[in-house]
């Protein structure tokens, strides 16, 4: 009804009330029709831009007269650029005018625009003040923003009992986010005591308003059985869930369900399918778990083909990590035909954005002459730089052997020494057995039977065959431990499960067939006599040197046929 002078009886102009509801009116039909596709703000058809510009028109002078709701959506329509250029400076102009008038929306964006936009110079600090201004009027959002912010302590003095006050209150109101963090605090005791049920309540009432991410951690809570029943088929419920809506950590939890075949029918494949969709969208943890796959040779052909398929998608997309395990595959001829050129194609494009594990691979690769046209010192190179990452302990074991045998690198056992305890410090097994022989030998370290047991039995430990055959032959000797015949025996028999070191048994009997007082001279009887020769013994006597141990017993193996 058009209000009119009590006195005159003329019609009054409109207020500012009817005059934003005109102007809103035209702005809400102009971005509903740009939001189905029928236009777009940066080309607006001719009778839609002169829409617009009444509809701004309208808006101004409401907002002239301190209309805040229009002050409101001007700033909104220069922060989003609606139509207009963005303006940062304008929407924090008009979103200013109407906070002072206590409009709660426009706290929470003048808030939010102090946060992000480096240009306007305002403060964290003094953003807070127009969340709390807001989250007093019980402003939802400005209650949850509140509690990020003590959470993480920008803008205010750290405090987790305070974010978990503001969480609550935005929980109150409904907020499934503020729920769901609510719920993760409970869950780990910050700021209150710690509540198993209430993290699982909190996270459920998050998961029921469908927050992806209190899905998948009610997935986990039901996986572990933390403040509910355990079960595996409600955390694959949940996880499907979250993964529907696209969450990542959804589906790198479905990926090992079905590897486990804990709540669904064990599938490889569908494993893999769900590890790489969690890949795609950048979780480092999926890519590292595909990455462990292909090196366990884990899975069947269908596996093999979806584990290509990602690392071809990533390599493509420069990921380095992507490269070196495509390379893997075509090395290996899984999933892709084996092609060595290939490999080395991805290795190298790895290993030029600094990749130590396909610097290493790629050395490797050259070494063995996999490519012809690189040579020992292109090798020693490429695992040179592996070797600089500080943990490559496979690159340090390599420039080791490297320097000791002076290919590609000048060799220097004493350098060498060096490298191999950079490994062995780090627990490479192989690089253990090769210190315990340098300092067996005194070959560029001070010679020392205590240190070479030492490394010797670490090696041990991982049941490296020549490992077990040099501390055989100390225990034999009495080379820094007490001579044992039975020790030395069980190391040797044990050497023997290796297929390169199967003719240990034969060594055993011919080190002990001269000892008539040994409790196992007397297996020596069934042994072929011609095993016996006294030159075969001089072999073992070699042997305890560190003469090529492989190679003499092929040559003993010989000897004997």
């Amino acid at each position: 009804m058009q209000q009119v002078c009590p006195l005159c009886r003329v019609q009054l102009p409109p207020g500012p009330e009817k005059i934003y509801e005109k102007a809103a009116r035209r702005f809400i039909a102009l971005y509903q029709m740009v939001d189905q596709g029928h236009a777009s703000w940066r080309a607006l058809p001719a009778l839609a831009q002169r829409e617009l510009d009444a509809a701004i028109a309208g808006l101004r002078a409401a907002a002239d007269e301190e209309f805040a709701e229009a002050q409101h959506t001007l700033g909104m329509i220069y922060e989003g650029g609606f139509g207009v250029k963005p303006n940062s400076v304008e929407a924090a102009h008009w979103y200013e005018r109407a906070s002072d008038l206590g409009h709660a929306n426009s706290q929470f964006s003048l808030g939010v625009l102090y946060v992000v936009v480096s240009g306007l110079n305002k403060s964290v600090a003094e953003a807070v003040q127009w969340f709390k201004k807001a989250a007093d009027q019980g402003h939802m959002k400005s209650q949850l923003k509140l509690g990020k912010l003590f959470l993480s302590g920008r803008g205010v003095v750290q405090s987790e009992a305070e974010a978990a006050r503001w969480f609550k209150k935005a929980s109150d109101l409904g907020s499934a986010e503020a729920q769901s963090r609510l719920g993760a605090m409970f869950e780990l005791g910050l700021g209150m005591p710690q509540n198993d049920k209430q993290a699982a309540r909190l996270t459920k009432l998050a998961a029921d308003q469908g927050f992806a991410e209190a899905q998948c951690r009610l997935g986990i809570y039901f996986h572990r059985g933390c403040g509910v029943t355990r079960s595996f088929a409600q955390a694959v419920r949940w996880y499907k869930k979250a993964a529907d809506q696209g969450y990542a950590k959804a589906h790198f939890h479905l990926g090992y369900a079905f590897m486990d075949g804990r709540g669904v029918a064990q599938s490889d494949f569908k494993a893999a399918r769900h590890f790489a969709t969690a890949a795609d969208q950048g979780l480092s943890s999926a890519e590292y778990t595909l990455g462990y796959l292909v090196e366990k040779s884990w899975g069947s052909a269908q596996v093999d083909a979806e584990l290509a398929r990602w690392f071809k998608k990533a390599a493509h997309q420069g990921k380095s990590y992507a490269q070196c395990k495509l390379g893997d595959l075509f090395a290996q001829g899984r999933g892709v035909p084996q092609n060595d050129v290939e490999a080395v194609h991805w290795f190298k494009k790895a290993a030029d954005q600094g990749h130590a594990e396909s610097q290493y691979k790629l050395g490797v690769m050259f070494q063995i002459g996999i490519d012809v046209t690189e040579s020992d010192i292109e090798a020693a190179r490429c695992i040179d730089n592996a070797a600089a990452e500080k943990e490559n302990t496979p690159a340090h074991l390599c420039i080791g052997n490297m320097i000791a045998e002076g290919h590609g690198l000048t060799q220097c056992h004493k350098e060498a020494a060096r490298w191999f305890e950079k490994a062995a410090q780090q627990g490479h097994a192989v690089a253990q057995n090769k210190l315990g022989e340098m300092f067996a030998k005194g070959c560029g370290v001070v010679q020392s039977d205590e240190e070479a047991v030492r490394w010797f039995k670490k090696a041990v430990d991982e049941e490296i065959p020549k490992a077990l055959f040099n501390l055989g032959f100390h225990f034999y000797d009495g080379r820094g431990v007490p001579q044992s015949d039975a020790e030395m025996k069980r190391l040797l028999d044990k050497a023997a499960e290796d297929q390169d070191f199967s003719v240990a048994n034969h060594l055993v009997q011919r080190l002990l067939v001269d000892k008539p007082d040994s409790p196992y001279a007397q297996q020596c009887d069934e042994v072929d006599p011609q095993l016996l020769k006294r030159e075969e013994l001089d072999k073992g006597s070699q042997l305890r040197k560190g003469c090529g141990i492989k190679k003499i017993l092929e040559e003993a193996v010989n000897a004997n046929n």
